[in-house]
C-alpha cells in the first residue's frame, strides 16, 4: 500500500507541476506578441511615421513662404500710402463729380433753350 501512496504522490506531485509548466506557458504565450502580428503593427508604425513626415513637409514649405515680421512691417507700411493715395483720389474725383454735375446742368439749360417747346414756341429765360 505504501507504493501505492507514492506512486499516487508522485503522480500528483507530476501532475501539479505540469499543471504550472502549463500556466506558465500560458502566461508567457499572452506576455510576448507574435512575430505576424509585431511585422503588421511594425508596417502601421511606419506607414503612420511616412504619413506624418510628409505632412510636417508640407507644413515647414508653408511656413518658409510666411512673410516674416520685417517683411510684414514694409507691407503695412505700403498699404498705408496706397490709403493715402486712394483718399487723395477720392478727393479729386469728388471735386471732378461736382465739375461734371455743374456742367451737366448748363448742358442741359442749352438743350432747354435750343430745342423748341411742344406749344411750337421755344423757351425763353
Amino acid at each position: 500500500m505504501e507504493t501505492f501512496i507514492h506512486s499516487t504522490a508522485a503522480s500528483l506531485a507530476i501532475l501539479a507541476v505540469q499543471a504550472a509548466f502549463v500556466w506558465a506557458f500560458w502566461s508567457l504565450r499572452r506576455a510576448f506578441v507574435r512575430q505576424e502580428d509585431f511585422q503588421e503593427q511594425l508596417q502601421r508604425q511606419n506607414r503612420y511615421e511616412n504619413a506624418l513626415t510628409r505632412r510636417l513637409a508640407s507644413l515647414e514649405q508653408q511656413v518658409r513662404q510666411v512673410p516674416g515680421e520685417k517683411r510684414l512691417n514694409q507691407l503695412h507700411t505700403e498699404l498705408a500710402g496706397l490709403r493715402g493715395d486712394i483718399m487723395a483720389l477720392n478727393a479729386r474725383i469728388s471735386g471732378l463729380d461736382h465739375l461734371l454735375s455743374r456742367l451737366e446742368r448748363h448742358l442741359e439749360r442749352q438743350e432747354e433753350r435750343l430745342l423748341p417747346a411742344p406749344s411750337g414756341r421755344r423757351n425763353e429765360r
